[in-house]
């Protein structure tokens, strides 16, 4: 069975409001892609289906928040100033989380080559398209916070004036090589300081972690240490560290764990606490996720 029939292939329609704004080929008149959008949650949605997207690589910049994705197989995780690449014809989705708060920036260029990509000349069109096509991901790091660029390059795609317009597709056309120019097999995207706060998170998990301390073992101030990581992550160390001991909790929970000695293991204050973590996380109480995910 081929992955067209397997799984729903998803294709954008044009959509302009306060939390989903799309623009797709008709509107855009970009050869070679079939969409540019943006989409923004203050709360966790639907977990995300696997589906395909036929003839077309996806790619993702999130803003701001922490998205997780599941491709070929493997879970990645991605937060704020990276990239996620979804192939041509690659199932992938959200896997068991549905995606919490967050802000992002999608595209979606078609895998057969276009002629005139990007309004560009040749050799130099066809040059651009197999680099965007072979990407090497599905996560990537750039080495500068693109979020400027984007925001701009959105924006003036957006406007009627010509020039205007025209200036948004040379800014898309820097964003594409600068995301080839950051594309890395592996994906250590923070400092060396905030990787230590990482790793202190990791080993760690089981206790009752404050951001002082963590701020302390960094060897900075608390609020330079949250501004820092906010920064280099897309996401409050609170909310980062949540997130991990949440996907811990869902092991365990899996492996027939009691909710309130998972709670406790964990390091948090009380099980109703723990509970209500849990569902803004995951979408659902500890209850339901462990009677839906019983080995």
């Amino acid at each position: 069975m081929t992955a067209e029939k397997e799984y729903r292939n998803i294709v954008d329609e044009d959509i302009w409001n306060s939390k989903r704004q799309i623009l797709t080929e008709y509107r855009l008149n970009i050869p070679g892609f079939q969409m540019v959008g943006r989409t923004m949650s203050e709360s966790h949605t639907k977990i995300l289906e696997t589906h395909i997207h036929k003839n077309c690589m996806e790619i993702v910049y999130v803003v701001s928040g922490s998205q997780k994705y599941t491709i070929d197989g493997k879970e990645y995780v991605v937060n704020g100033n990276q990239l996620f690449i979804a192939p041509p014809d690659v199932p992938h989705s959200s896997g068991d989380m549905p995606h919490g708060r967050y802000d992002i920036y999608m595209m979606k260029i078609y895998g057969d080559y276009r002629e005139s990509f990007l309004h560009m000349t040749e050799p130099y069109a066809k040059l651009l398209h197999t680099a965007v096509l072979t990407l090497k991901g599905p996560v990537i790091s750039p080495a500068e916070n693109l979020k400027h660029k984007f925001d701009r390059m959105f924006y003036e795609l957006t406007q009627s004036d010509l020039l205007q317009n025209m200036h948004g597709r040379v800014l898309l056309q820097e964003l594409l090589l600068e995301i080839c120019a950051s594309a890395v097999s592996e994906y250590p995207t923070a400092s060396s300081t905030i990787s230590v706060a990482m790793n202190f998170i990791a080993k760690n998990i089981t206790e009752e972690i404050t951001l002082e301390e963590l701020a302390a073992y960094c060897g900075l101030s608390l609020s330079r240490f949250k501004q820092r990581f906010r920064e280099e992550t897309g996401i409050a160390p609170r909310e980062y560290i949540n997130i991990k001991k949440i996907e811990e909790a869902k092991r365990l929970l899996r492996e027939g764990e009691g909710i309130t000695d998972t709670a406790f293991g964990l390091g948090f204050s009380s099980s109703t606490y723990f509970s209500v973590v849990f569902k803004k996380v995951v979408g659902m109480s500890p209850k339901d996720y462990r009677k839906n995910n019983s080995n």
